[in-house]
């Protein structure tokens, strides 16, 4: 859900191609895209604080600090809402993301990192104007001054939502000690909820069924990448594993699976970076 993704953090986006996706997991992905966080440093300490406003109490207030407590730490905190009112009956949005890490720096060739990243949403699912219901009641001639009234127009859910919590853990570990070819540890576990009802609270007066739906994925794995540098040939290396426990109505039961995948990418520079062939 890239509405959980606290964009004011990200540094760069990342496309991985077609002919690459399959490289980063045993999914068949055939695409990847990695989001790329903003690292803060020990050179700069930094706050800001960013809002703005728009219709129906359209708004995100997005809020950084940064600063370094110690000789070799840094403290990062982020924190987001965005929200907006009903413009029908049922049809609010609300959002909260928190992001905190702290980076220490054993030395200059080698650092750690641990983060905690924690999102909730709460988006009212009102599924359009009842047009049907408007046309039994109205003569013709009203069903338009009815159908854009939004305070009144008579909507299709009014008991229906979708509430997402994700809570996000990494330890990271980020070393140079092979002169331009940087190793990467992470060890990471999450944790993913979407809830979704509707007719909870028996309210919704149309013929809508009661459903509580809960959806969720626990993940926990490690992640390692090596990659070699030598003059004209890059050698990179990503291993990784995952115990994944997925609990959904849509499979009648919970399942477990355990994902082990190693790749290697190796490329060389000919004709002054001009032409890099490159082999999976």
């Amino acid at each position: 859900d890239l509405n959980l993704f606290q964009s004011e953090s990200i540094d760069s986006i990342e496309a991985i191609p077609l002919t690459r996706g399959f490289l980063y997991g045993t999914m068949n992905n055939e695409a990847a895209v990695n989001f790329i966080s903003n690292k803060p440093t020990l050179l700069k300490q930094y706050s800001r604080l960013k809002f703005y406003l728009a219709p129906n109490n359209e708004g995100m207030v997005d809020a950084i600090f940064s600063v370094n407590p110690l000789k070799k730490t840094n403290v990062y905190f982020e924190i987001t809402h965005q929200s907006t009112d009903s413009v029908y009956a049922n049809s609010t949005y609300s959002s909260w993301r928190f992001d905190t890490r702290i980076r220490y720096f054993l030395s200059d060739k080698v650092n750690l990192t641990v983060s905690y990243k924690y999102a909730v949403s709460n988006i009212q699912l009102y599924s359009g104007v009842n047009i049907d219901s408007i046309k039994n009641k109205y003569s013709p001639g009203d069903v338009n001054s009815v159908l854009y009234e939004q305070s009144t127009a008579p909507v299709r859910y009014i008991d229906r939502y979708q509430k997402t919590n994700v809570n996000d853990f990494k330890l990271q570990l980020m070393a140079n000690l092979i002169p331009d070819s940087p190793t990467e540890l992470n060890l990471f576990h999450q944790d993913y909820l979407v809830q979704y009802r509707q007719n909870e609270n028996g309210s919704d007066n149309t013929s809508a069924d009661a459903i509580s739906d809960n959806n969720n994925s626990k993940v926990i794995g490690v992640n390692l990448r090596q990659d070699i540098n030598l003059d004209i040939i890059h050698i990179s290396s990503i291993t990784n594993f995952e115990r994944n426990e997925i609990s959904s109505p849509l499979i009648n039961g919970e399942v477990n699976k355990n994902i082990f995948s190693i790749a290697v990418i190796a490329g060389i520079d000919l004709f002054n970076k001009s032409f890099i062939p490159s082999g999976f």
